[in-house]
Order: structure tokens, then C-alpha cells, then sequence
């Protein structure tokens, strides 16, 4: 059984298009975690809070998983964003329901079909060395590649595949892995193992931003990889985590940013890259 999570703060038009790639593309049996983070719109919630305890459907009518829904007002959050709170929520149900993975969907990433196969390939490969799992992003609609889960680098990831190339234009004759020092959470899969270790726990204190790298290098100081394979593809908007916070203006969002780095920074003095 998967544990899938879902952090939403809203019900954009493209989290339609998310749950229905995940009814399809993720084997079931699966229980699917939607964490609102408080909504700022009535019926936007209300459309979240219909979600919870429904059956997930594929297109053949057969039922793969289940839906339930949580507010991080009920973990004891009084204001968005809380990220890593509600990530902490998601880690200790997938331990809880003793999940073979906690696989991170974000509410605006249509994961492909064949991913998760290629997620439990590559932790079959690198066996007790597996931190995580992260996959090719495209833009929504595109196949071109525009990172390597997360990174955005001119460096050549797996053999020498550059950004900017269509998904398959290289040799597919076998599956291309690497390792990363950091990867985000737009679709990212963290095994049992991982989920395990004492020394590896989502930080509350990251409410938003840089959580994703936080984690990283958690998994890292365990001396654990980060991997990446070229087998899994999502398609991310990069329109999700911050839509619905309404930041009063671009400068107070980005000293939000500024802030969250600092403290990236200064619990990690020393060993970042």
C-alpha cells in the first residue's frame, strides 16, 4: 500500500486534472492524503472537504484508493502556510499505516503513467542507499525537459541529458539514474526505509519554502542518495504551493522567501553546498 500526499492551499482548476492522473497512474492499493491548508475559498473547501473518505476510481470503474482529507488547523496550525507541519502529518500516517512509501503529488503535478514502477526500480537498484526518488519534470502540456527533480542547473544529469531536450530523445534502451543534493516535493518518493530513520523528519519550522532542500539534506546526512531516473516524468505547473496564501505584495513574499533561507542556512552552517 502507497501513502500519496497531496499539501493544497485550494482547489485550482489543474487539481482536477491531478487527482485523475493519480486515480490512473497509481497503483492501488493507496490512501491518498489531501492536506488543506486553509483554503481560502468557501467553496473551494467545501469541494475539498467532499473529497474526503470517497473512493478513487479509475477510468475501467475499479477502485484503487481512498481519499481523506485534513486541515492544518486540526494539527494546531492558526494560519497558512504550514507545510511542514502538514508534511509531518503525512510522514507519520504513511508510518502508521505501515505504507511502502510516502509518494509527495503536489496539487498542480500530473504524474505519468509508469512513474511509480520506475520509482520502486530505482530503490530496488540502489537498494539501503535509497534516500528518495525524484523524477524528470515538463512544463503542463509540454515533453521538454525543464528540470531534474527540482534542479534547474546547467550541469548534465544522467549521462549527459540536458535541459531543454524532449522526453525519450535520448537512448532508452536502458534506464538512466543519478543522485541529486537536493529535489523538491512536486513528485518525490520516499520509501519505508527513509520514512524509518529516527534522524529523518520533516521540519516544522519550515512552513513553506526551502523545506524541500531542508529535507534534502537530512536524507543526505544520513548518507542516503537522493535519485533521480529518467523512467518517471511529471508534468508541473509550478502554480501550487503559494497560490492561495495571498502574499499582500511581491516584496513581503519574497522576504517570506529570504527569511525561510536564512534559516536554511543557519541550521545547516558548514554543510551546505
Amino acid at each position: 500500500m502507497i501513502a500519496v500526499w497531496s499539501p493544497v492551499h485550494g482547489f485550482p482548476p489543474i487539481f482536477h486534472r491531478a487527482l485523475e492522473h493519480i486515480a490512473e497512474h497509481v497503483p492501488g492499493p493507496f490512501v491518498h492524503l489531501i492536506g488543506d491548508d486553509f483554503t481560502p475559498d468557501d467553496a473551494e473547501a467545501d469541494a475539498l472537504c467532499d473529497l474526503d473518505g470517497t473512493p478513487v476510481l479509475n477510468s475501467r470503474g475499479e477502485t484503487v484508493g481512498e481519499r481523506r482529507v485534513y486541515h492544518c488547523r486540526d494539527l494546531g496550525a492558526t494560519e497558512a502556510p504550514n507545510l511542514g507541519l502538514s508534511m509531518q502529518y503525512a510522514w507519520s500516517s504513511a508510518l502508521a499505516m505501515e505504507a511502502e512509501a510516502l509518494l509527495v503529488i503536489e496539487s498542480d503535478v500530473l504524474i505519468h503513467a509508469g512513474a511509480v514502477d520506475a520509482f520502486r526500480e530505482a530503490q530496488r537498484v540502489h537498494g539501503e542507499k535509497c534516500g528518495s526518488v525524484t523524477c524528470l519534470f515538463t512544463e503542463v502540456g509540454g515533453n521538454t525537459v525543464t528540470s531534474f527533480g527540482g534542479m534547474t542547473t546547467e550541469h548534465e544529469f544522467l549521462g549527459g541529458i540536458p535541459l531543454g531536450v524532449e522526453i525519450g530523445s535520448w537512448d532508452m534502451s536502458a534506464p538512466r539514474y543519478d543522485t541529486l543534493w537536493w529535489s523538491h516535493h512536486a513528485n518525490l518518493w520516499i520509501p519505508r526505509s527513509t520514512l524509518e530513520r529516527e534522524a529523518i523528519y520533516p521540519d516544522a519550522d519550515f512552513k513553506l519554502y526551502y523545506l524541500d532542500h531542508e529535507l534534502s539534506y537530512q536524507i543526505r546526512s544520513a548518507d542516503l542518495d537522493i535519485i533521480v531516473t529518467d523512467r518517471a516524468v511529471a508534468e508541473h505547473s509550478r502554480n501550487c504551493s503559494s497560490t492561495g496564501l495571498r502574499w499582500p505584495d511581491q516584496a513581503q513574499r519574497t522576504m517570506v522567501e529570504r527569511r525561510a533561507y536564512q534559516q536554511l542556512r543557519k541550521k545547516w552552517a558548514g554543510r551546505m553546498m
